[in-house]
């Protein structure tokens, strides 16, 4: 199983970019995991908590903790 975080705070870029992803990868016979966050700071929790990702889309320019800092 693949891991997926995706972190934007645009819920309708998340939500299109999930659905994409979970279509392509259906298609592809691959099962996946996605998690969505909608800032930096609840994604670096996240990870700071445990949690691993095998693929991370995220945002450059986001409100608390922009892409690059997250990164």
């Amino acid at each position: 199983m693949l891991k997926i975080a995706i972190c934007d705070d645009d819920l309708g870029f998340t939500g299109s970019l999930e659905n994409l992803v979970l279509e392509e990868s259906q298609s592809m016979g691959v099962r996946v995991n996605t998690d969505v966050f909608s800032d930096g700071k609840t994604l670096l929790k996240s990870i700071q908590s445990g949690e691993r990702y095998g693929l991370i889309f995220i945002d450059i320019e986001m409100e608390q903790i922009d892409g690059i800092s997250a990164a």
